[in-house]
């Protein structure tokens, strides 16, 4: 008669008592979990394993070894009569990874001076902690140098820090991007950058994070560049023109999907052409740049301020396109390049 032979899937390993003792400890493949950075697991199971005899959970010591460089002792929470004779152990701890990655987790159990490993290491599945940020709207002088803090970005991995990420600044004119300077800790942090620009007018202020080989660009702003102080020319020249310029703001504090709902969205809106009467929005998805609906608006009562003309709007969203607003994201209004002016926006997250 064939005999058949059943093969598990569970990988297992027997530490033997000795020769006095008529059982043996099985220990079981170390389990996997998944997790964020920067955040404690707390009491999760990493093995099992069992043992003849009565449950005493207090005969074993067992460590673990969490891959990243660190080892701690465990504790044995849970231990039950599995069948007659025999019981089920459950080793479970905390642990708080700092950096996102896959990490290789074993655990050894020792019952006196005899101990033994798991036979397969778990896997920790460590994702990244959520990044939020924006940049700043800043005013300039055409010509001058500017510098200073242009960004605030926020990492729930308190245990971050500002060599772990990288930051550029695309200043909008169509020079090329620059390294812009992280300080600050413990997930909290300031961006600092420096620029010339050589022309007055409302530029887009974009700013990209690096951090363990992903990207994040911010909430963009506007930097607004005012002339730079007239000069007296040597020689007799034709008068210079001032190139056109346009701000924008969103008026009342944070955007809630309420206050969209009720009262639409308060925008003060500057632009250096007197001759503009109507003007093209686009709302858009930071997140993704698609562009989700747009309308043309009219400034109509205006005063002037810092040399612009300025008008109070209000801008009212459908009921359709607010429906497809999420809170915590991120949207643009943008104003494409028209009648004279350059393009020109501002962002908010909806509260």
């Amino acid at each position: 008669m064939r005999r058949l032979l059943l093969i598990t899937a569970v990988a297992l390993v027997t530490l033997s008592l000795g020769p006095a003792s008529a059982g043996a400890v099985t220990v079981f493949n170390a389990k996997s979990f998944s997790a964020q950075e920067g955040q404690q697991i707390r009491g999760q199971s990493i093995v099992g394993f069992d043992d003849a005899g009565a449950c005493a959970p207090a005969n074993y010591t067992v460590t673990v070894d969490w891959g990243d460089g660190s080892t701690s002792p465990i504790a044995i929470p849970k231990a039950i009569v599995s069948s007659p004779g025999n019981c089920s152990y459950d080793a479970r701890g905390d642990h708080t990874y700092a950096r996102t990655g896959q990490y290789s987790v074993t655990a050894t159990i020792c019952l006196g001076a005899t101990c033994t490993t798991t036979p397969t290491a778990g896997v920790a599945n460590i994702s990244q902690a959520p990044l939020k940020g924006e940049a700043a709207g800043q005013t300039a002088t055409a010509g001058r140098a500017f510098t200073g803090q242009i960004a605030e970005l926020k990492d729930d991995n308190q245990l971050s820090h500002a060599t772990d990420f990288a930051a550029s600044v695309d200043w909008g004119d169509g020079t090329p991007p620059s390294t812009a300077t992280l300080s600050g800790d413990a997930g909290k942090y300031t961006i600092d950058g420096g620029h010339t620009y050589a022309a007055p007018g409302g530029y887009r202020l974009a700013v990209t994070v690096s951090h363990d080989g992903t990207t994040f660009l911010l909430d963009p702003a506007t930097v607004t560049v005012n002339p730079g102080p007239a000069t007296t020319p040597t020689t007799p020249a034709t008068p210079a023109t001032t190139a056109p310029t346009a701000t924008v703001r969103i008026l009342g504090g944070a955007v809630t999907l309420t206050r969209l709902q009720r009262n639409g969205l308060r925008l003060r809106i500057g632009v250096s052409n007197t001759r503009v009467g109507r003007l093209s929005v686009r709302l858009r998805d930071s997140r993704t740049g698609r562009t989700l609906w747009t309308k043309r608006i009219a400034l109509g009562t205006s005063q002037v301020r810092n040399g612009q003309r300025s008008a109070d709007v209000r801008v009212r969203i459908p009921k359709a396109i607010l429906k497809r607003l999420r809170r915590g994201r991120s949207y643009g209004l943008t104003f494409p390049r028209q009648s004279g002016l350059p393009s020109f926006g501002t962002a908010f997250r909806l509260r």
